[in-house]
């Protein structure tokens, strides 16, 4: 839980210092003493941002992890520059209604609707990256055992029923219409006593062929079909 709490702080905040500091910089005389406090809220938000994420940690790591590093710090800078420009439009917007400068984007509506999505949006973007940015896969002769940021799971090979592919998917806007978007196909690991786990989908083949090894070489014939299943599905 503290995983995804200090991530969504720190789109939070790097979203608003970098998107109010963008948005100032346009406002102010360059080369003044404004356009130093410009850069050092950005710096501000930017350090504080950096120090929630290093603090943030993750889930320990057993096994397999489902992404690398640094992959999980190429998505949070993804998400933390989409978090700054949401948060110039929304400065951009409301400035000349609250009697500051001029709109530089003369489309109110635009900065409203972001204003209502952007924190529901931040914080659905930090359960993304924590929940599957966190996860690692362990196994053995003695079963499974899948460690996230909510938790550990384990699984002994006398409790698993099966193995699942399960695709799963985003809305997208098409023509005006939201359809589904493939995102990615998970391997659910389901036990008898009603319990699944979702191994999400690795961003790497190489991770992918590890893990699945990794299952074909300790699970029971019985399951051998599954496995070449979601194989067939990952690779």
């Amino acid at each position: 839980m503290r995983n995804l709490l200090y991530r969504f702080l720190a789109y939070l905040i790097a979203g608003f210092a970098g998107g109010a500091a963008v948005w100032l910089f346009f406002q102010v005389p360059a080369g003044g003493w404004e356009t130093g406090v410009v850069f050092l809220i950005a710096a501000t938000g930017l350090l504080a941002a950096a120090y929630l994420l290093r603090t943030a940690g993750g889930a320990p790591v057993h096994g397999i992890r489902t992404n690398p590093a640094w992959s999980i710090m190429a998505t949070d800078m993804v998400c933390i520059i989409a978090a700054a420009t949401a948060m110039f439009f929304i400065v951009d917007g409301f400035s000349e209604r609250l009697g500051g400068p001029r709109a530089m984007v003369a489309d109110p509506l635009a900065s409203d609707v972001i204003a209502f999505m952007f924190v529901p949006s931040a914080l659905i973007l930090a359960w993304f990256v924590a929940q599957s940015g966190s996860q690692s896969v362990a196994v053995d002769s003695d079963g499974v055992v899948v460690t996230g940021p909510f938790g550990v799971e384990t699984f002994g090979w006398n409790e698993i029923e099966g193995f699942r592919a399960d695709s799963q998917y985003v809305p997208v806007s098409r023509a005006g219409m939201a359809v589904p978007r493939h995102l990615r196909t998970n391997l659910q690991v389901i036990a008898g006593d009603g319990r699944t786990v979702s191994v999400y989908q690795p961003g790497l083949a190489r991770d992918r062929r590890l893990i699945l090894s990794a299952l074909k070489d300790h699970a029971p014939k019985d399951l051998q079909q599954d496995l070449a299943d979601i194989e067939a599905a990952w690779l």
